[in-house]
């Protein structure tokens, strides 16, 4: 049985973490398998004009499927949330904001399963009194989302570049029906840095935290319920681009007693 700790303290790593270096703490159940269910989240220093919300779920090849309407609504809520958190830890009014680019689409990835995508990138902007605000896509109808639609790659490559976009927020969900520790959460976290040189890990592990408590609210259907408790952490660098990265592991959506290994 995995050992929970309280959701205000850290996995007990035997002393104080060093921060000076790539590392971590915690312990995860055996046979966990990464990447299955999570967020990847990247920022970069300046402050966020452009937000991309995306939510991606796997189906076997051979089902319908006609609920694209579920996967835009996530994106959408995720998005509402961190703008209004944004604004709220800049103290500021909520900024304006627009669609610059959607889609929803069902991509063959080869073997039994497809992936499931819809994604929207949104503008922000403190609009002065008076001044004009940009207007951008409209929010497609119920019709709409029951097939594939929005923006392709080309329309995508055209307007936005990756580069120019300041946060990127992916909530995916690779699980299959009945898999072992189907409840443990991945938050992994990236922010791009000039240079991983001499960096102190600390406040990129603590950001880290903050924002996997954040999105556990946001989980759709019952992954919100009972209590949210961090189990594994993992710190570390990545090169070219030059990114700090934190991997934030928690268990949802159990009770006290539960056992998850």
């Amino acid at each position: 049985m995995a050992n929970f700790q309280d959701s205000r303290t850290r996995p007990d790593s035997g002393g104080l973490p060093d921060y000076g270096q790539p590392g971590s703490d915690g312990d995860l159940p055996s046979g966990f398998e990464e990447w299955k269910w999570g967020v990847t989240y990247t920022v970069g220093p300046e402050a966020t004009s452009r937000l991309t919300t995306a939510v991606r779920r796997k189906i076997a090849r051979t089902d319908d499927f006609t609920g694209y309407g579920d996967l835009y609504r996530q994106t959408a809520v995720i998005a509402d949330a961190r703008i209004r958190q944004i604004a709220c830890d800049a103290g500021r009014e909520l900024p304006h904001t627009w669609i610059l680019s959607h889609g929803w689409r069902r991509i063959d990835i080869g073997g039994a399963n497809d992936l499931l995508i819809a994604f929207r990138t949104i503008g922000l902007v403190q609009a002065e009194t008076g001044e004009a605000k940009p207007q951008g896509e409209t929010e497609p109808g119920p019709a709409e989302l029951m097939t594939p639609g929005g923006a392709t790659d080309e329309m995508l490559t055209a307007q936005v570049a990756p580069q120019r976009v300041g946060e990127i927020y992916i909530e995916f969900d690779h699980r299959d029906p009945g898999c072992a520790n189907h409840n443990i959460f991945m938050f992994s976290y990236g922010e791009r840095l000039p240079s991983c040189e001499g960096i102190n890990f600390e406040p990129f592990v603590e950001r880290a935290e903050k924002r996997a408590r954040f999105h556990s609210e946001l989980l759709p259907g019952d992954s919100q319920e009972g209590d949210f408790r961090i189990i594994r952490r993992e710190w570390m660098c990545a090169t070219n681009p030059d990114i700090a990265v934190v991997h934030v592991y928690s268990a949802t959506g159990w009770e006290r007693g539960d056992d998850l290994a």
